[in-house]
């Protein structure tokens, strides 16, 4: 998977993916995953945010994000993008209870996870980790003032 991101990352001939259109598919299906679980999900992705990234890096990035999402939200999860200045600003949260602050470095780190109760192989942050690495973002992960964890992917783009 990062030997295939790296290639992608650097090809300049990428096109530009609707990143609505991403969100809406993989919410679908992480909804029949997690078919006993009925959170409200809010999306705030106008359908003219646009991303230079190869698809395939995209769905495994945010299948990740909502699928963690999913896995330990209690009532809700909220997803934006927006463009900030060259920026194109993706977050998703949840509202579960978090991780402790000392702790938000190493889930990033392969085969680490937060709980060792919940089902999961403690690869998905890290594989998150390395695709925004090989596309030079940055990857921010903070416990919500309301509850929850923050992850912030933020690309260097144009419009």
């Amino acid at each position: 998977q990062l030997r295939r991101a790296a290639t992608a990352g650097s090809s300049p001939g990428m096109r530009l993916i609707p990143l609505r259109q991403i969100v809406d598919r993989i919410i679908n299906t992480i909804t029949r995953v997690y078919r006993d679980k009925h959170p409200h999900i809010t999306v705030e992705i106008d359908d003219s945010i646009n991303l230079r990234i190869d698809e395939g890096d995209l769905m495994e990035l945010l299948g990740n994000l909502i699928d963690n999402a999913f896995k330990w939200c209690r009532h809700s999860i909220y997803l934006s993008a927006g463009y900030q200045e060259n920026q194109v600003v993706i977050e998703v949260r949840d509202d579960g209870l978090g991780i402790s602050s000392h702790e938000i470095a190493r889930i990033l780190e392969r085969g680490v996870r937060a709980d060792q109760s919940i089902p999961g192989h403690g690869i998905g942050l890290a594989i998150v980790r390395d695709i925004m690495q090989v596309y030079e973002g940055e990857l921010l992960i903070s416990n919500d003032p309301g509850g929850g964890l923050s992850v912030t992917l933020r690309f260097e783009q144009s419009k």
